[in-house]
């Protein structure tokens, strides 16, 4: 069962040949297309490419998510057009994350989702303790959401399951086959 395509994208930080990223890349967006399926994608310093990259392949009916966004207000305005959601995790809950956390609070109800990036991107408290992140972090990624919003954090586990969900249609599947007994758990 396919869910989507990734983490796939581009990094313009990590020493790479970015031509090939891109070839790379535009063979994963026409996969997601061609088989209609959503895309988590990694950006780092290459929002202009990336957003040449999707104008050149097409985009799937339903484009997925951009994983960890931490761009300008013009590049998040240009995702949302092309109808992509935005993810949000252990950065979130760092207090110097000022564009981050302005992101996360304005944008609207059914544009963001919260992620994990374990090992990599640890909540605060993993951070200022020099550990890794972990799965479980994600509780106090949602408690900085939650107040971020100014909602619950019981609205902001459902705003952002159904906002995954809606990013990834398969998944709902996923779970009811059975493949998502942790949620099963929680009483998602």
């Amino acid at each position: 069962l396919f869910i989507g395509i990734g983490e796939v994208g581009l990094d313009g930080v990590v020493p790479m040949d970015q031509a090939w990223a891109e070839t790379v890349f535009l063979r994963m967006l026409k996969l997601a297309r061609r088989h209609a399926l959503p895309m988590s994608v990694h950006l780092r310093k290459s929002a202009s490419r990336l957003q040449w990259a999707m104008r050149r392949a097409g985009l799937p009916e339903v484009p997925g998510v951009i994983h960890a966004f931490n761009g300008s207000d013009v590049e998040r305005d240009r995702f949302l057009a092309m109808g992509w959601k935005l993810g949000f995790g252990g950065a979130a809950t760092y207090d110097g994350s000022l564009r981050i956390r302005r992101h996360l609070a304005e944008l609207p109800a059914d544009r963001w989702v919260l992620e994990t990036d374990a090992p990599d991107m640890p909540s605060t408290t993993r951070r200022d303790r020099g550990e890794e992140s972990r799965p479980s972090d994600m509780a106090e990624v949602l408690g900085h959401a939650a107040a971020l919003r100014g909602i619950s954090p019981e609205e902001a586990v459902r705003v952002s399951m159904e906002n995954a969900l809606a990013a990834f249609p398969r998944l709902a599947g996923a779970i009811e086959a059975g493949a998502g007994s942790a949620w099963a758990k929680l009483g998602l």
